[in-house]
């Protein structure tokens, strides 16, 4: 893989680079001058002493992200339609999934938007090894989403699926997305609804919330998303979800689905809750001026 020189950014120098200043993944030291190391596949790692430090793909993808489930479905589906609305507001010609794992939507984006150039960045080396394994145009690098390796508005659209629930700081992963993309492009995040279905049956019980993973820092409810773009200098023009029912059905999901989903369905209509009974909602957001 050949480095972009028009693209690839030095925050500090405030210029653009290319394969001269990189060396390879066995040359490198931590008092290397060099910009970033090669992976014997060819794609950069940018600050490699923190992204070889731990690996969560280190023992396969943890997020089955080429699995046939519905939620990979859903998330396939509803990125490309909120993608497609973008390109009908604006020319594409630079994308960049960020969080990529192992690059399997990534493709999709390749092969749905070909004029455009497109980008995954993945904080795990060992996922974006994965995903350069077949031949593509797109170009892969390991790297943290606070720190991109981009020029400032660089991209016109930028894809954030199912991270924002992982991350400590939403405000600086914000900040540095919108670094990154230019005036009027657009943001698309998917995120778990922290009032989905299952949530808001318990909150009428007067129980907790639960998260969907362990590993989630948080979660959020829709109007608290959109309440974090304004404050971050976007507006949502568009929002997607799909409701999707458990693989097996228990007789408390058949309750739950069958009988509770409408009226709950009902409620959030006649009140113009922003809640979402789905399990994940789907953002798009333009950078304003």
């Amino acid at each position: 893989m050949t480095l972009s020189a028009e693209i690839y950014y030095d925050r500090i120098t405030g210029d653009v680079f290319g394969d001269a200043s990189g060396c390879t993944l066995e040359q490198w030291r931590p008092d290397s001058h060099a910009r970033f190391a090669v992976h014997p596949h060819g794609f950069p790692i940018f600050d490699p002493a923190h992204a070889l430090a731990s690996d969560e793909y280190e023992s396969g993808d943890p997020y089955q992200a080429e699995s046939a489930s519905s939620f990979q479905s859903n998330r396939q589906e509803l990125t490309l339609e909120l993608l497609s609305d973008l390109r009908r507001r604006r020319p594409l010609e630079r994308i960049v999934d960020v969080g990529c794992g192992v690059g399997q939507i990534t493709r999709l984006f390749a092969q749905a938007f070909p004029e455009a150039a497109v980008y995954g960045i993945d904080r795990s080396v060992q996922a974006i090894a994965r995903a350069t394994e077949a031949p593509s145009s797109i170009h892969f690098a390991a790297a943290d989403a606070y720190d991109l390796p981009f020029a400032p508005e660089s991209m016109d659209a930028v894809i954030c699926n199912n991270i924002w629930e992982h991350v400590p700081d939403p405000l600086r992963l914000l900040g540095e997305l919108s670094r990154v993309l230019r005036r009027g492009g657009g943001l698309i995040v998917s995120t778990p609804s922290r009032y989905r279905i299952e949530n808001l049956a318990r909150v009428l019980q007067g129980k907790p919330v639960e998260h969907m993973s362990r590993h989630h820092v948080t979660e959020y409810s829709v109007g608290q998303m959109i309440e974090l773009f304004r404050f971050g200098g976007f507006e949502v023009v568009g929002r997607r979800s799909r409701m999707v029912l458990p693989g097996r059905l228990t007789p408390k999901d058949r309750v739950l689905y069958w009988l509770v989903a409408p009226a709950l369905r009902t409620a959030v209509r006649l009140t113009e809750s922003h809640h979402d009974l789905a399990s994940t909602v789907f953002f798009l957001a333009l950078k304003g001026a």
